[in-house]
């Protein structure tokens, strides 16, 4: 198994490179690789196209400008199709080692993905994931149809899920807020939180689809209006040409 820390990301919400992001003055790649390098000594850092600069750790530079994080696995699959890839967000803070150990011992090499349930929605959890070589043909032809969720993609995939060691084991660091967060998680350990959603993200599809229910719930209902000295007053089926509208009504 060979290990691939996701790194080529712009940390715009940060403001600053998350890999190299110091908590009690380790950096959150230097932690993550003494995490897993119990689970193999391949690590290797996915970086942005055209990054050459110098790393701690071979760099799997995009295949394509701003592919998103499923362009970190495309670019493993192409150094080596063969190996099965640990994919490892580098911004996992509560990760743990029996986390990794987990997801490494429960893998089945016969599916094809090992991976955990994020406790926050349910769904799969592709920046913490075991893949198998026979993901990689269902990424080409994911890719090939520029389908780059992440999330989307793991969950077409026949795989195992397991449940974190902990409700707060996948938290990432995005924000400098959550900064503060974390070193209040350190220090009282977990509390309630009341969460106001401002903003709730659909995917493409769904929201043009709900799009287009607000429209049509918004439409004023037509109403028929026949005249009932007209030939057709008592006809039990009626097949209209041309419809005029007047008002409200037809």
């Amino acid at each position: 198994m060979k290990a691939l820390v996701l790194t080529g990301g712009k940390s715009t919400r940060m403001g600053r490179d998350k890999a190299s992001l110091e908590i009690e003055g380790v950096s959150q790649l230097d932690r993550l690789s003494a995490l897993v390098r119990p689970l193999t000594d391949e690590i290797f850092l996915s970086v942005a196209q055209g990054d050459e600069s110098e790393h701690a750790f071979p760099a799997l530079p995009d295949l394509e400008p701003s592919p998103g994080p499923l362009g970190g696995l495309q670019a493993a699959f192409h150094h080596d199709p063969q190996a099965t890839w640990l994919v490892l967000a580098c911004d996992l803070a509560f990760l743990t080692t029996e986390d990794l150990q987990q997801l490494a011992g429960r893998h089945d090499p016969t599916r094809e993905a090992t991976c955990f349930c994020n406790p926050l929605d349910d769904h799969p959890e592709p920046l913490c994931a075991i893949y198998s070589p026979s993901a990689a043909p269902k990424l080409r032809a994911a890719l090939a149809k520029n389908q780059r969720c992440a999330r989307r993609f793991l969950a077409s995939l026949d795989r195992t899920d397991l449940v974190p060691s902990a409700p707060h084991s996948l938290l990432n660091l995005n924000r400098p807020e959550h900064l503060v967060e974390l070193e209040e998680l350190r220090r009282t350990g977990p509390v309630e939180k009341k969460v106001t959603v401002e903003y709730f993200a659909k995917l493409g599809a769904e929201a043009g689809i709900e799009a287009m229910r607000q429209a049509l719930s918004q439409m004023k209902k037509p109403r028929f209006a026949l005249n009932p000295h007209s030939d057709a007053a008592d006809a039990r089926l009626i097949v209209l040409d041309e419809v005029s509208m007047v008002g409200e009504e037809m």
